[in-house]
């Protein structure tokens, strides 16, 4: 159906440019490892010590990608209407040039800034037949680096600043400056359920001014936080980034099969790997 509705929600003038993008695989914020993900595929094995980017679950995926681009006219004719797009007020999905895309819960804030009237819907990303709607998640961490001084210090720092009260007063005081701009505000997501509950009550809950529909999508966007995955940790998580981007990009541009362009990138983060887990020999002096 969303390769179905893609199409149909797409629009073209008398000349047959695209003037509305039902749906393109890879606009907003999802890339290959969500669809590999939904399909059930895996990047890395278990151990951590092989790349699995050419799990034929992730390469029907990279099939599925492709075929949604062929069958909107080729990534080159989405790729010249998404050219023109701008941010803001004239985010093309706030403006009707977009249909539906997968994207994050800050969406919720851009909507609330830029376009509170907006009619729209929060669903979970659609998964294969028999298998169930997966999300996807990051973030940023404090870190204290080896040999530092005081890290006993700035390890009860970390700790303070990663309680309930701040994150509490963090979005506090987002809140507060929002509003000495005149402007709504939406919280980012936590990855603790419970701060997410809080946030809702406190912040969202009883907001006059945050349409129902923008509440409801941070209630979902919450409730999808309870089961998430998250992309390998990895000392070659660059390389697999890279790898898996540029898998997405050949396979789309049929310069190589999906299969192909997988395997290549597979060999690639592999090699690496092994480099980094080879087990070196040292001559007895």
């Amino acid at each position: 159906e969303l390769k179905e509705y893609a199409v149909k929600l797409s629009e073209h003038d008398v000349d047959g440019n695209m003037t509305r993008l039902g749906f393109a695989p890879n606009f907003g914020n999802s890339w290959l490892y969500i669809y590999g993900w939904l399909n059930g595929g895996q990047f890395m094995s278990d151990d951590g010590q092989t790349c699995t980017l050419d799990d034929p679950r992730i390469e029907k995926a990279l099939a599925y990608m492709v075929e949604i681009y062929d069958a909107l006219g080729g990534i080159e004719q989405v790729d010249a209407f998404q050219s023109g797009f701008q941010q803001g007020e004239f985010d093309p999905f706030f403006t009707g040039k977009v249909a539906m895309k997968v994207d994050g819960n800050w969406t919720l804030n851009r909507i609330a800034d830029f376009a509170p009237g907006l009619r729209f819907g929060v669903i979970p990303a659609p998964a294969p037949e028999g298998r169930k709607s997966i999300t996807w998640s990051g973030g940023f961490s404090w870190a204290v680096p080896a040999g530092s001084e005081n890290s006993e210090m700035a390890f009860e720092l970390m700790r303070f600043l990663s309680t309930d009260r701040i994150w509490r007063v963090r979005n506090e005081v987002l809140a507060r400056y929002a509003a000495s701009r005149g402007r709504n505000f939406v919280p980012g997501m936590a990855p603790l359920p419970h701060v997410n509950e809080q946030t809702y009550e406190l912040l969202m809950r009883d907001n006059r001014e945050l349409p129902k529909r923008i509440k409801e999508g941070f209630l979902l966007f919450a409730d999808l936080m309870r089961v998430s995955r998250f992309r390998p940790v990895t000392p070659v998580g660059q390389l697999l980034w890279d790898e898996h981007v540029r898998a997405y990009e050949k396979g789309v541009r049929h310069t190589y099969s999906p299969k192909e362009a997988l395997a290549r990138g597979q060999r690639e983060v592999q090699a690496e790997l092994d480099r980094i887990y080879a087990k070196v020999t040292y001559t007895k002096v």
